[in-house]
């Protein structure tokens, strides 16, 4: 369940301690147990949970996307509520006309939603905001848009409280808004970036000293290299440019949500091994990720003279031999697990490492390494007795 910065009384007498034990306590922690029953054993159980919202239906979007609407009001919420930015306020009436525009507009699509819901005001990627009604658990991500406020107006969010009452409801929660949380979601903050000795100013979508994007280009040319070799131990040869790239433009397009808190390489390398997985999970293809480890060699070898130089080429091709059951050993892996032997493995990285580039649970990547190594002596069973070994 997640953390939340007040007590569950403090937001009484607007929302009681009654209804937050029921909406907190009972209902968010069942759509919890449901999506985590829902997505065991299947992809989306090593997915965050916004991922998860955007691709997924049926049960396990309805359920995912609960938790993420309930988590995102609960954290918005607060009990000593402070005056609205001046930003933000100048913002809400550049897009509604004023402030308490805003509030009719919002709470009129609140009260008007019929059923169960959301009320959202969202962005979209230009900073356009707008304000977005839900029917049950739609969140507007899934139409590509920023989520910034919000508000649940399933009757169990307010029925003990006050009833069938909803725009009542609508009243008292506007005295609970953080402000503070709401602009920071939608005015976007210049930061210093540690990888380099620029700002990234995300307003203007550029790293600046002077507004110059020379910054990132300094980035690209001491993380390039690094970036690469990463990516081409998991993708085919001719798809390392293009995977690589798309690493770049992402990190290019998150550094707002670096904020300067552990490594910039291994932020930098969470990204580009998700875009490998996204490849490897579109492509399925067998020759994959060590494809390398049999490229490059010829079939027939020039200036065999001697039994000597037979015998080498004999090994040559046994040792071949022996790559190609590998790499077959190999692919028969998941994608995920490939990646995660890879990491620790030809990579070097620890257990605790790779559990954080990959948003999953030390103990976690321990026990699907140990199953892969297990896997890989099975298939690799055969042919090494085909070469003599003693069992």
């Amino acid at each position: 369940m997640p953390e939340l910065p007040y007590a569950p009384e403090a937001l009484a007498p607007k929302m009681s301690k009654e209804t937050f034990d029921y909406h907190y306590g009972k209902h968010l922690q069942t759509y919890v147990n449901n999506l985590n029953n829902l997505i065991a054993g299947t992809p989306y159980e090593e997915m965050p949970l916004d991922e998860i919202v955007r691709k997924a239906d049926g049960g396990i979007f309805n359920n995912a996307a609960q938790a993420w609407n309930h988590t995102f009001f609960f954290r918005m919420l607060t009990p000593a509520q402070q005056p609205m930015p001046a930003k933000l306020a100048a913002k809400l009436t550049e897009a509604f006309g004023s402030v308490e525009a805003f509030k009719e507009q919002f709470t009129k699509a609140a009260v008007g939603l019929f059923g169960s819901g959301w009320a959202w005001l969202a962005m979209d990627k230009a900073g356009k905001l707008s304000i977005v009604a839900k029917p049950n658990a739609g969140n507007p991500m899934t139409d590509g848009l920023r989520p910034v406020m919000t508000v649940d107006v399933w009757e169990h969010a307010y029925y003990i409280d006050y009833r069938n009452r909803r725009p009542d409801f609508l009243a008292a929660f506007w005295e609970l808004i953080d402000w503070q949380k709401v602009a920071d979601r939608c005015i976007p903050k210049r930061y210093k970036c540690t990888a380099c000795d620029y700002d990234y100013d995300p307003a203007k979508g550029i790293l600046v000293p002077n507004g110059d994007a020379e910054a990132f280009r300094s980035i690209l040319r001491s993380y390039g290299p690094r970036v690469e070799r990463l990516v081409s131990a998991h993708v085919l040869p001719h798809e390392v440019p293009e995977v690589a790239q798309e690493t770049f433009v992402r990190a290019y397009r998150s550094l707002r949500s670096y904020q300067g808190q552990g490594s910039f390489e291994r932020w930098l390398a969470t990204i580009a091994l998700r875009c490998c997985y996204e490849r490897l999970r579109e492509r399925y293809r067998p020759e994959a990720p060590f494809s390398s480890l049999a490229r490059g060699e010829e079939d027939e070898p020039e200036g065999l003279t001697d039994q000597a130089s037979f015998r080498l080429y004999e090994e040559e091709n046994e040792r071949r031999d022996l790559r190609e059951e590998l790499e077959s050993a190999l692919q028969s892996l998941e994608p995920r697990d490939r990646m995660l032997l890879t990491l620790t493995f030809l990579e070097g990285y620890s257990i605790a490492e790779t559990a954080a580039m990959m948003d999953m649970t030390p103990i976690n990547v321990r026990v699907r390494v140990h199953r892969s190594k297990a896997k890989l002596r099975e298939a690799l069973d055969p042919p090494l007795e085909c070469l003599g070994r003693q069992s």
